[in-house]
């Protein structure tokens, strides 16, 4: 079990064959790529930090890869933890498949909640795309991006109904709120992939949610709706600049703090070639963070004449440009 830990506090004390690395905060898709580097086993599965699996789980997970022909990755279902409130990424467990067509829209395959890969098949797809996700500018769809690329390269997924977890409810307002981001993320696959068929795909199953609503006179349905559509819209319209995060700079190391007040920084384009590189400017002061990849060491990178600090994953350069 690997543990990527990007909270503000130090890791939680967990058991010694628990791995765990304490990395700087980029977003849920970071985190993923760091702990598939520290993984070690053939097949490398991923749920939610605030999920419960099967009993069965582990076993249906690896059993999927042994199938002929083998699968590249395995999706399960999500069903509802508790009664408290609305189900949230509900997915039902109905019958095994086989996806393996690049016309299969990516939000039918599964959700990032509950997925397993051949582990060589996702380090050789170059892992997640740090841009979006959870935390990132992207905001969500990380396993979209995924399973586009996977179909894209004639590889196959296998939707397993044994491997489920069990992802608590959300209360009406915190539903309502999760719909933006994911919209706002499909979009920006959408674009990034130019996939004019999901696009469609898409629009069409928001519009006849809002429809729905309207018939049978459901406010949150399409009050919901509404939200997935503005989000979706915003996602395929906004050019793809891929902005350094701005939470990122909460975290600046306690001797920089100083000369980081006053004044707004304003964030520019995510740098991952060949180091993760985030970048904000104000005035004439640019300010980059080398942010570590290998789980353990700071990077020590950066420019020579600007003022580098050591800190938590990553390394803080302050240069005064012209």
């Amino acid at each position: 079990m690997v543990v990527v830990w990007q909270g503000e506090g130090a890791p939680p004390s967990l058991p010694v064959e628990v791995v765990v690395r304490d990395v700087f905060p980029i977003g849920l898709s970071h985190a993923r790529n760091r702990g598939l580097a520290v993984a070690a086993a053939p097949v490398v599965a991923f749920i939610d930090d605030d999920e419960l699996v099967g009993p069965e789980w582990v076993g249906a997970a690896i059993s999927a890869f042994t199938l002929e022909p083998a699968p590249a990755a395995a999706f399960g279902p999500v069903e509802p933890l508790d009664d408290r409130g609305l189900p949230y990424c509900h997915l039902e467990p109905g019958e095994p498949r086989t996806f393996a067509s690049m016309s299969v829209p990516p939000w039918v395959v599964g959700t990032g909640g509950n997925m397993a890969f051949e582990r060589a098949s996702l380090l050789e797809l170059g892992g997640f795309d740090i841009r979006l996700g959870a935390g990132a500018e992207g905001r969500s769809a990380e396993e979209s991006d995924v399973i586009v690329r996977l179909l894209r390269r004639g590889l196959r997924i296998g939707w397993v109904p044994q491997m489920g977890v069990y992802h608590p409810t959300k209360l009406e307002h915190e539903h309502l709120a999760s719909r933006y981001p994911y919209g706002f993320g499909m979009g920006r696959v959408v674009r990034k992939h130019r996939a004019l068929g999901a696009a469609a795909r898409y629009l069409a199953a928001a519009a006849q949610s809002y429809g729905v609503g309207l018939r049978t006179k459901d406010a949150r349905r399409r009050r919901e709706a509404a939200a997935t559509l503005r989000g979706f819209l915003a996602g395929v319209l906004k050019p793809l600049a891929w902005q350094s995060p701005p939470g990122a700079l909460t975290r600046a190391p306690l001797d920089l703090q100083p000369r980081l007040e006053g004044g707004r920084w304003q964030p520019e384009p995510l740098r991952t070639d060949p180091s993760i590189r985030l970048r904000y400017r104000r005035g004439h002061e640019l300010l980059e963070i080398w942010v570590g990849q290998d789980g353990d060491a700071t990077v020590a990178a950066g420019s020579g004449d600007g003022t580098g600090v050591a800190a938590r994953d990553s390394f803080w350069v302050l240069t005064e440009t012209k």
